[in-house]
């Protein structure tokens, strides 16, 4: 017999009755009720759902921290990196200043100081 004829087979007898023990009875005339799950325990069902909101809303809440924590991360490097460049800057500015031509440069602009032997010049 070939499988699809099995399975025929045996689908005509579970609606017979042949293989539960007996032909079928109407709903009606049952011994036992039969039980419904979805009214059992609803308890359970609202435990399971507050806890698993509170759950997802705590990793939603730490999600957002970490990226607002991030972001912030971001900003101080940005700003650490501009700082640098600057500190980089006045150190340059700092070895100019510091440096025996600049001052020479100075001393003969500002306050017209000359070197021995030479003769200052002054413009009109």
């Amino acid at each position: 017999m070939p499988p699809k004829e099995i399975f025929q087979s045996y689908r005509n007898k579970v609606t017979a009755g042949v293989v539960t023990g007996g032909p079928r009875r109407p709903a009606s005339i049952r011994e036992t009720p039969v039980k419904r799950r979805s009214g059992r325990r609803p308890w359970k069902r609202w435990l399971f759902l507050i806890v698993f909101l509170y759950l997802f809303g705590g990793l939603v809440q730490q999600e957002v921290r970490l990226f607002t924590l991030r972001r912030q991360a971001e900003s101080y490097r940005r700003e650490i990196e501009a700082l640098q460049q600057e500190s980089k800057e006045l150190q340059e500015r700092i070895q100019l200043l510091n440096s025996d031509s600049y001052i020479e440069k100075m001393a003969r602009e500002r306050l017209g100081l000359v070197k021995p032997g030479e003769t200052p010049y002054y413009p009109k």
